[in-house]
């Protein structure tokens, strides 16, 4: 099965992120359930929902 995740930007530098882009997250401290210890490094994934308010970006993804 393929991950989805959902999460909250607060960087102004990705503000401009939008439905339909890829992105990969490199974060080591994180963990995956069931994934081992490989953190979120070989992971990309497409966005598939943006909620935009002032100063957040809420954001929908799936593993791609």
């Amino acid at each position: 099965p393929k991950l989805i995740v959902n999460f909250t930007v607060i960087n102004p530098a990705y503000m401009g992120l939008d439905v339909g882009d890829i992105i990969a997250i490199n974060v080591t401290s994180l963990t995956i359930p069931f994934a081992g210890s490989s953190g979120w490094s070989n992971y990309k994934f497409i966005i598939t929902d943006v909620s935009r308010t002032v100063g957040k970006l809420k954001i929908k993804v799936r593993e791609v």
